[in-house]
């Protein structure tokens, strides 16, 4: 009971708020599943240089389910997606085929190589950029994740290449590492707009989904 009252006054702090989601099987279309088929044989034959080595997919069909709960329940109050570290473009490009207009941002120029080939065979329209997703304006926040390399602000921020700003996005999807996933939350609260949903990854069926209320 005790972590429950902590955890709630954490995000009353942060002014977001929790929702249920709960991913169950999701009957996927032909054309999203040749897709994920193509994008799984692309990453098991990608040969990991030293500095993708970071990179760990998600359950990708997992993920198709959550965001289209999202997308059937109408919780996204725009369009516009945003994938955090977008490795291979493969979350980026399901947002895409959902009907989003969908951006990823990925620090790793050869991961952001991939991502590009994969959608253009796929015919995805999804803008990519290479850099950070922490705004200059933000690295503040950044001072404590030293040992998070993805979060780095050093490559500089990606969203002049994109020339889209975060409080633009009104869906943002990320897969943090173990204990990242706070350090997250505390920039989406500060860079976000209000309404925007932040859906993360956490392994198996484990989901949440934040909304910025206030």
């Amino acid at each position: 009971m005790q972590a429950a009252i902590l955890r709630n006054l954490y995000y009353l702090r942060m002014a977001l708020e929790e929702l249920i989601i709960i991913v169950k099987d999701t009957e996927i279309p032909l054309h999203i599943a040749e897709f994920l088929e193509e994008a799984g044989r692309r990453i098991d034959n990608f040969k990991v240089p030293s500095r993708a080595a970071e990179f760990i997919p998600s359950d990708y069909d997992r993920v198709y389910g959550a965001l289209r709960i999202i997308v059937d329940e109408g919780m996204a109050s725009g369009s516009n997606f945003c994938e955090w570290g977008s490795g291979f473009g493969v979350v980026a490009g399901l947002a895409a085929l959902l009907e989003f207009d969908s951006y990823g941002i990925e620090m790793n120029s050869e991961l952001v190589h991939e991502a590009r080939e994969l959608l253009e065979e796929f015919d995805i329209d999804v803008e990519l950029a290479c850099g950070s997703f922490i705004p200059q304006d933000s690295q503040s926040i950044a001072d404590s994740m030293d040992d998070f390399a993805w979060l780095e602000v050093n490559a500089g921020s990606a969203h002049e290449e994109l020339e889209v700003q975060p409080d633009e996005f009104d869906v943002f999807f990320a897969y943090p590492w173990p204990g990242e996933d706070r350090l997250l939350i505390k920039i989406f609260d500060k860079v976000a707009s209000v309404g925007a949903l932040f859906l993360t990854y956490h392994g198996i069926d484990d989901f949440r989904l934040r909304r910025k209320v206030l």
